[in-house]
């Protein structure tokens, strides 16, 4: 069945339980937007995959409405992101590959790659160590693609 929803038109298919969506659903919006998944007292919740209207996407764990658990979000333009999601933000151990080549594998907090982990750049350089907000800080080892290998304390990306 279809309804128009006062704040947005929407059209929601799938099991209702005391007028709310619980089981498995789609809904989709006026904007393009799109949810294939579980619903829980009428929020995302379960395994569910949610296409934007942009060409978004991920598929992966819901709790309350949120990206919660383990999910993959592919981003229009290629980029990709595996793992773990806390509040709808890369939270957690994951890997982000990026459409230039560029790779990220280890620990995220709030959509920043923060505590250990390993970037590896198209040119060859790798970077093993400590991360703060999206930049190497702290002990850690940058290997050039020729071989030069760089081992001590970084802060704000750079080695101190």
């Amino acid at each position: 069945m279809c309804f128009q929803l006062a704040v947005c038109a929407s059209c929601v298919l799938g099991e209702w339980k005391d007028d709310k969506r619980t089981g498995r659903g789609t809904s989709s919006w006026t904007t393009g937007n799109k949810y294939v998944g579980d619903y829980e007292n009428d929020r995302k919740h379960g395994h569910g995959t949610y296409i934007f209207a942009s060409g978004n996407k991920y598929d992966g764990e819901w709790k309350d409405d949120r990206m919660n658990g383990q999910g993959t979000f592919s981003w229009s333009n290629g980029d990709k992101y595996e793992g773990e999601w806390k509040d709808d933000k890369m939270t957690g151990r994951g890997r982000l590959n990026w459409s230039n080549g560029n790779k990220y594998e280890g620990e995220w907090k709030d959509d920043k790659m923060t505590g250990r982990g390993t970037f590896l750049w198209t040119n060859g350089d790798i970077y093993d160590g400590q991360w703060k907000d999206s930049k190497q800080y702290g002990k850690g080892v940058m290997t050039n693609a020729n071989g030069t290998r760089h081992e001590g304390w970084w802060k704000d990306g750079m080695r101190c």
